[in-house]
């Protein structure tokens, strides 16, 4: 009987895929399922690297490049276990952590959070990103409000979740470039009749810059994508939990600076999916005064080193 089946997605990183594998024991109760979202060279991966021809792993050529959303929903159609885990394929499981998921294998939750242990690659400030997912769970621990929880932790991995769970609610993953894990998240996180904490780490996540979710630089199809998909989540979290999905008015401020007509056709929907429009324009006016301040500063350091140059 198949325990866990851990959906990887990958694209064009195999060297970090060999050592998220090797983070995963070999086990007649773990499948692994590694679907590749078309990567240039993919025909040549089972040659090239032994691990993907381990016992237990079955290794998916997508025929076209449709995202990670697309990669984890063609895992989902081919899970048989109980839970269903997943992994990035350039992050790690911990040591022993197959062994801590025993301990809860048989628990009656729908959904097990678990920490998450960090590592920045790289000279770069995440800012951050090292502490807000772990924070909704102390936030639980220590107030016993699980909402939060439910509504923002927007990322797949350092969970347990039930195969028949999933199944019955017919979650699935958005087939967009950015965000695609965010609504599968929280449409799980809300319908999970029961939902539990565990203690131990069992997930290391490496915050790569260039990333899939840390990108070197944003353009107008990313934005409309992060910004479409939180307005859903915005409206979901309102009427679940009267809670506000604040990243929706980032990715919508920052719209307006790249793409006016999706900025507009979007802020259309605001109050459908009950979106302020006042903390749009005041994130929009915010951003812009911030513009105006930088740009003043540099004219006035331009102006200071001409003079100096010219004085001298």
């Amino acid at each position: 009987m198949i325990k866990y089946s851990v959906i990887i997605p990958h694209y064009s990183i195999p060297d970090l895929l060999v050592r998220c594998l090797e983070s995963i024991p070999v086990r007649e109760d773990i499948q692994l399922i590694v679907v590749d979202d078309h990567s240039p060279d993919s025909e040549t991966y089972l040659e090239r690297y032994p691990v993907l021809r381990r016992a237990g792993l079955t290794f998916i050529l997508s025929p076209e490049n449709k995202g990670g959303g697309r990669a984890r929903n063609i895992g989902l159609d081919r899970a048989t276990g109980r839970w269903i885990v997943f992994a990035d394929a350039d992050d790690t499981f911990e040591e022993g952590a197959f062994d801590v998921m025993d301990k809860y294998s048989d628990s009656d939750s729908d959904i097990i959070y678990f920490p998450t242990a960090f590592d920045v690659e790289g000279d770069w400030d995440p800012g951050d990103k090292l502490h807000w997912l772990n924070n909704l769970l102390t936030i639980y621990k220590e107030t016993g409000d699980d909402s939060q929880l439910r509504c923002y932790h927007v990322v797949p991995w350092s969970k347990m979740i039930k195969r028949d769970f999933v199944e019955s609610l017919g979650a699935r993953f958005d087939e967009t470039r950015f965000s695609d894990d965010v609504m599968f998240s929280v449409k799980t996180g809300i319908g999970a009749p029961m939902i539990s904490l565990a203690d131990e780490s069992i997930y290391r996540n490496y915050l790569r810059r260039g990333s899939v979710s840390n990108p070197l630089r944003w353009d107008s199809s990313l934005m409309t994508d992060r910004a479409e998909v939180g307005m859903r989540a915005n409206k979901m979290a309102k009427e679940s939990h009267s809670l506000s999905y604040d990243d929706v008015y980032t990715a919508l401020s920052g719209l307006f600076f790249m793409d006016r007509e999706s900025f507009f056709k979007l802020c259309s929907k605001a109050r459908e999916n009950h979106v302020s429009l006042f903390r749009v324009a005041w994130r929009v006016a915010q951003r812009a005064f911030k513009k105006i301040i930088g740009r003043f500063f540099f004219f006035a350091i331009f102006v200071t080193i001409i003079t100096g140059i010219s004085g001298s």
